[in-house]
Protein backbone atom coordinates (compact mmCIF):
# COMPACT_ATOMS: atom_id res chain seq x y z
CA UNK A 1 0.00 0.00 0.00
CA UNK A 2 1.36 3.40 -0.83
CA UNK A 3 1.64 5.89 2.25
CA UNK A 4 0.67 9.25 2.03
CA UNK A 5 2.73 10.73 5.46
CA UNK A 6 6.10 8.72 5.12
CA UNK A 7 8.97 11.33 5.10
CA UNK A 8 10.67 9.30 2.38
CA UNK A 9 13.80 11.56 1.70
CA UNK A 10 14.81 9.43 -1.44
CA UNK A 11 14.05 6.58 -3.58
CA UNK A 12 16.16 4.82 -6.11
CA UNK A 13 14.49 4.12 -9.67
CA UNK A 14 14.56 0.13 -8.55
CA UNK A 15 12.52 0.59 -5.70
CA UNK A 16 9.92 3.04 -7.31
CA UNK A 17 9.24 0.46 -10.18
CA UNK A 18 8.93 -2.39 -7.59
CA UNK A 19 6.16 -0.32 -5.21
CA UNK A 20 4.17 0.43 -8.44
CA UNK A 21 4.78 -3.48 -9.82
CA UNK A 22 3.47 -4.21 -6.31
CA UNK A 23 0.57 -2.28 -6.53
CA UNK A 24 -0.37 -3.00 -9.73
CA UNK A 25 -0.14 -7.04 -8.65
CA UNK A 26 -1.87 -6.36 -5.66
CA UNK A 27 -4.91 -4.26 -6.80
CA UNK A 28 -7.10 -7.22 -7.09
CA UNK A 29 -7.04 -8.51 -3.73
CA UNK A 30 -7.03 -5.52 -1.50
CA UNK A 31 -9.55 -4.95 0.79
CA UNK A 32 -11.63 -1.82 0.95
CA UNK A 33 -9.21 0.34 3.15
CA UNK A 34 -6.12 -0.70 0.77
CA UNK A 35 -8.03 0.96 -1.85
CA UNK A 36 -9.08 3.85 0.27
CA UNK A 37 -5.55 4.15 1.51
CA UNK A 38 -4.34 4.03 -2.20
CA UNK A 39 -6.11 6.25 -4.24
CA UNK A 40 -5.76 8.58 -1.25
CA UNK A 41 -2.03 8.46 -1.56
CA UNK A 42 -2.22 8.42 -5.30
CA UNK A 43 -4.18 11.98 -5.31
CA UNK A 44 -1.63 13.42 -3.28
CA UNK A 45 1.22 12.41 -4.91
CA UNK A 46 2.57 16.33 -5.11
CA UNK A 47 2.47 16.24 -1.31
CA UNK A 48 4.61 13.32 -1.46
CA UNK A 49 7.18 15.20 -4.24
CA UNK A 50 7.97 18.24 -1.37
CA UNK A 51 9.18 15.82 1.37
CA UNK A 52 11.43 13.42 -1.30
CA UNK A 53 15.03 15.31 -2.81
CA UNK A 54 14.68 15.79 -6.61
CA UNK A 55 16.32 12.47 -7.66
CA UNK A 56 13.66 10.31 -5.71
CA UNK A 57 10.68 12.00 -7.03
CA UNK A 58 11.90 11.86 -10.45
CA UNK A 59 12.84 8.00 -9.94
CA UNK A 60 9.18 7.60 -8.98
CA UNK A 61 7.71 9.93 -11.90
CA UNK A 62 9.69 7.66 -14.04
CA UNK A 63 7.97 4.65 -12.63
CA UNK A 64 4.68 5.82 -12.62
CA UNK A 65 4.89 6.63 -16.15
CA UNK A 66 6.08 3.54 -16.98
CA UNK A 67 3.49 0.90 -15.36
CA UNK A 68 0.97 2.28 -13.49
CA UNK A 69 -0.40 4.99 -15.89
CA UNK A 70 -1.17 2.01 -18.33
CA UNK A 71 -4.63 1.83 -19.16
CA UNK A 72 -4.41 -1.52 -17.51
CA UNK A 73 -2.96 -0.29 -14.04
CA UNK A 74 -5.55 2.39 -13.67
CA UNK A 75 -8.39 0.00 -14.69
CA UNK A 76 -7.52 -2.40 -12.60
CA UNK A 77 -7.67 0.06 -9.66
CA UNK A 78 -11.34 1.38 -10.72
CA UNK A 79 -12.43 -1.86 -10.45
CA UNK A 80 -10.61 -2.64 -7.25
CA UNK A 81 -12.78 0.20 -5.62
CA UNK A 82 -16.02 -0.97 -8.17
CA UNK A 83 -15.41 -4.39 -6.08
CA UNK A 84 -15.10 -3.39 -2.58
CA UNK A 85 -17.40 -0.36 -2.57
CA UNK A 86 -20.25 -2.63 -0.57
CA UNK A 87 -18.23 -3.08 2.22
CA UNK A 88 -16.18 0.25 2.61
CA UNK A 89 -16.74 2.72 5.59
CA UNK A 90 -17.50 6.12 6.03
CA UNK A 91 -13.85 6.69 6.00
CA UNK A 92 -13.10 4.76 2.89
CA UNK A 93 -16.25 6.30 0.96
CA UNK A 94 -14.60 9.55 1.89
CA UNK A 95 -11.34 9.05 0.91
CA UNK A 96 -12.44 7.33 -2.34
CA UNK A 97 -14.46 9.64 -3.84
CA UNK A 98 -12.13 12.74 -2.56
CA UNK A 99 -9.14 10.95 -4.33
CA UNK A 100 -11.04 10.01 -7.52
CA UNK A 101 -12.19 13.91 -7.77
CA UNK A 102 -7.94 14.28 -8.61
CA UNK A 103 -7.45 10.99 -10.44
CA UNK A 104 -8.14 11.93 -14.23
CA UNK A 105 -6.87 8.83 -15.09
CA UNK A 106 -9.00 6.35 -12.56
CA UNK A 107 -12.06 8.63 -13.11
CA UNK A 108 -11.93 7.36 -16.72
CA UNK A 109 -11.22 3.93 -16.16
CA UNK A 110 -14.75 4.07 -13.92
CA UNK A 111 -17.71 2.64 -15.75
CA UNK A 112 -21.14 3.76 -14.75
CA UNK A 113 -22.07 0.23 -12.56
CA UNK A 114 -18.62 1.41 -10.65
CA UNK A 115 -20.18 5.00 -9.84
CA UNK A 116 -23.20 3.67 -8.67
CA UNK A 117 -21.50 1.10 -5.91
CA UNK A 118 -19.36 3.93 -4.73
CA UNK A 119 -22.29 6.28 -4.35
CA UNK A 120 -24.74 3.60 -2.56
CA UNK A 121 -21.57 3.11 -0.14
CA UNK A 122 -21.71 6.90 0.54
CA UNK A 123 -25.97 6.90 1.21
CA UNK A 124 -25.56 3.88 3.27
CA UNK A 125 -22.34 5.20 5.52
CA UNK A 126 -23.48 8.84 5.53
CA UNK A 127 -25.56 7.85 9.07
CA UNK A 128 -22.38 7.34 10.46
CA UNK A 129 -19.96 10.01 8.98
CA UNK A 130 -18.13 12.50 10.79
CA UNK A 131 -18.13 16.37 9.24
CA UNK A 132 -15.14 15.99 7.52
CA UNK A 133 -16.22 12.54 5.92
CA UNK A 134 -19.60 14.60 4.69
CA UNK A 135 -17.29 17.51 3.74
CA UNK A 136 -14.67 15.37 1.69
CA UNK A 137 -17.74 13.62 0.22
CA UNK A 138 -19.91 16.31 -1.25
CA UNK A 139 -17.05 18.30 -2.13
CA UNK A 140 -15.52 15.02 -4.41
CA UNK A 141 -19.17 14.34 -5.66
CA UNK A 142 -18.90 18.12 -6.79
CA UNK A 143 -16.19 17.76 -8.97
CA UNK A 144 -16.84 14.42 -10.30
CA UNK A 145 -19.42 14.76 -13.03
CA UNK A 146 -20.23 10.76 -13.66
CA UNK A 147 -20.90 10.19 -9.21
CA UNK A 148 -22.97 13.29 -8.88
CA UNK A 149 -24.96 11.89 -11.65
CA UNK A 150 -25.47 8.22 -10.70
CA UNK A 151 -26.68 9.70 -7.00
CA UNK A 152 -30.16 9.26 -6.88
CA UNK A 153 -32.76 11.37 -5.00
CA UNK A 154 -32.64 9.10 -1.98
CA UNK A 155 -28.57 9.00 -1.93
CA UNK A 156 -28.56 12.75 -1.82
CA UNK A 157 -30.76 12.70 1.10
CA UNK A 158 -28.48 10.92 2.60
CA UNK A 159 -25.78 12.68 1.89
CA UNK A 160 -26.90 16.04 2.71
CA UNK A 161 -28.28 15.11 5.97
CA UNK A 162 -24.34 13.84 7.36
CA UNK A 163 -23.60 17.47 6.77
CA UNK A 164 -26.97 18.65 8.41
CA UNK A 165 -25.93 16.49 11.14
CA UNK A 166 -22.22 17.19 11.49
CA UNK A 167 -22.65 21.15 10.62
CA UNK A 168 -22.69 22.15 14.43
CA UNK A 169 -18.85 20.13 14.72
CA UNK A 170 -17.41 21.24 11.16
CA UNK A 171 -14.67 23.18 10.87
CA UNK A 172 -13.54 26.40 8.73
CA UNK A 173 -12.41 23.89 5.98
CA UNK A 174 -15.54 21.76 6.66
CA UNK A 175 -17.84 24.49 6.17
CA UNK A 176 -16.55 26.46 3.57
CA UNK A 177 -16.10 23.02 1.36
CA UNK A 178 -19.47 22.10 1.68
CA UNK A 179 -21.29 25.36 1.15
CA UNK A 180 -19.23 25.48 -1.98
CA UNK A 181 -19.38 22.02 -2.88
CA UNK A 182 -23.22 22.87 -2.54
CA UNK A 183 -23.46 25.74 -4.94
CA UNK A 184 -21.76 23.44 -7.62
CA UNK A 185 -24.70 20.49 -6.82
CA UNK A 186 -28.19 21.33 -7.34
CA UNK A 187 -29.95 18.52 -6.41
CA UNK A 188 -27.57 18.11 -3.12
CA UNK A 189 -28.47 22.15 -2.70
CA UNK A 190 -32.45 21.06 -3.71
CA UNK A 191 -32.04 17.77 -0.45
CA UNK A 192 -31.31 20.84 1.76
CA UNK A 193 -33.90 21.69 4.58
CA UNK A 194 -34.19 24.84 6.03
CA UNK A 195 -33.07 23.82 9.08
CA UNK A 196 -29.80 22.50 7.35
CA UNK A 197 -29.48 25.90 5.74
CA UNK A 198 -29.55 27.44 9.50
CA UNK A 199 -26.75 24.91 10.29
CA UNK A 200 -24.86 25.44 8.18
CA UNK A 201 -24.67 28.96 8.50
CA UNK A 202 -24.33 29.23 11.79
CA UNK A 203 -20.91 26.50 10.73
CA UNK A 204 -19.70 29.27 8.75
CA UNK A 205 -20.62 32.10 11.30
CA UNK A 206 -18.68 30.34 13.80
CA UNK A 207 -15.98 29.51 11.96
CA UNK A 208 -15.50 32.57 10.03
CA UNK A 209 -12.50 33.89 12.41
CA UNK A 210 -10.72 30.80 11.77
CA UNK A 211 -11.19 31.07 7.59
CA UNK A 212 -7.96 31.81 5.57
CA UNK A 213 -8.73 33.83 2.72
CA UNK A 214 -9.78 31.02 -0.13
CA UNK A 215 -12.22 29.38 2.51
CA UNK A 216 -13.53 33.10 3.05
CA UNK A 217 -13.59 33.91 -0.67
CA UNK A 218 -15.55 30.65 -0.89
CA UNK A 219 -18.67 31.09 1.71
CA UNK A 220 -18.98 34.88 0.08
CA UNK A 221 -19.24 33.51 -3.47
CA UNK A 222 -21.39 30.72 -2.00
CA UNK A 223 -23.67 33.72 -0.40
CA UNK A 224 -24.15 35.21 -3.60
CA UNK A 225 -25.21 32.09 -5.54
CA UNK A 226 -27.22 30.51 -3.01
CA UNK A 227 -30.39 32.72 -2.09
CA UNK A 228 -31.49 29.42 0.62
CA UNK A 229 -27.96 30.25 1.84
CA UNK A 230 -27.78 33.66 2.04
CA UNK A 231 -31.51 33.77 3.75
CA UNK A 232 -30.03 31.61 6.48
CA UNK A 233 -27.07 33.72 7.36
CA UNK A 234 -28.70 36.85 7.73
CA UNK A 235 -31.29 34.80 10.32
CA UNK A 236 -27.93 34.30 12.23
CA UNK A 237 -26.33 37.44 12.30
Amino acid sequence: MLQTKLDVKAVNEKLAIQLVNTLNGKVGVMNPQNIANTLDALSWLDVVAGAMSPAGWDAVAKAVERTATLPAGWDAVAKAAERTAPTMNEQDVANTLDALGKLDAVTSAMLSVGWGAVVRAAERTAPTMNAQNAANTLNALSRLNAAASATSPQEWDATVGAAERTAPTMNAQNAANTLNALSWLDAAASAMSPAGWGAMAKAAERTAPTMNAQNAANTLNVLSKLDAAASAMLSVG
